[in-house]
């Protein structure tokens, strides 16, 4: 008798428990930002502010940036969204790496541990290195004294510190990649 009572008991103690969707938040400040060829410093006045989402259960994110000046100054400006890119989550940090061009590279990490980030963005088509380089493209920069700057910073990386701003339950981010160009009004206060 017992054992027609504690099977089914047995099995639904088996089950595997739904995994809640759950999605964070990171308010990012740049601290430091540097050409990679030509290490220039980001004046401390002008800090770029990047919103990090990370979706916990579906393993995506998506960032919000301005594109505009990017500062903490600008109250009013454009800010630019992207959704459904592919993150690795692990219990100590979110890192995104990913493509958001032909002949580009960008990777994110975002430390859960010490809310630290980084962020190195390259312009594959300009790295000699790189299987993705353009000759061709690259001596018509070479030729332009106006694109010659695109040549000396043909990518930078970006640190700083962050801070978890939000935690949303039972909530997704959405799955497919898309941009997305909005206007907001003091995003960056609290």
């Amino acid at each position: 008798m017992r054992k027609r009572f504690l099977i089914p008991l047995l099995a639904a103690i088996a089950l595997p428990s739904t995994v809640k969707a759950e999605v964070v938040t990171y308010k990012c400040i740049a601290k430091y930002h540097f050409h990679i060829n030509g290490e220039e410093e980001l004046p401390k006045k002008d800090q770029p502010i990047n919103f990090y989402s990370f979706d916990l259960k579906n393993n995506i994110a998506s960032f919000k940036w301005g594109a505009t000046v990017e500062s903490q100054k600008n109250k009013n400006q454009t800010i630019h969204t992207q959704y459904g890119w592919p993150v690795i989550i692990t219990d100590a940090s979110f890192i995104m790496d990913y493509d958001p061009a032909p002949k580009q590279k960008i990777i994110v990490e975002v430390d859960r541990i010490d809310k630290t980030y980084k962020q190195f963005h390259k312009y594959l088509m300009l790295d000699k290195k790189s299987p993705e380089f353009d000759k061709a493209f690259y001596e018509n920069v070479r030729k332009n004294k106006e694109l010659n700057f695109v040549l000396s910073n043909a990518g930078y990386k970006q640190w700083g510190d962050c801070e978890k701003i939000e935690t949303r339950t039972n909530y997704s981010l959405p799955t497919e990649q898309r941009w997305s160009t909005e206007s907001e009004f003091n995003i960056y206060e609290n």
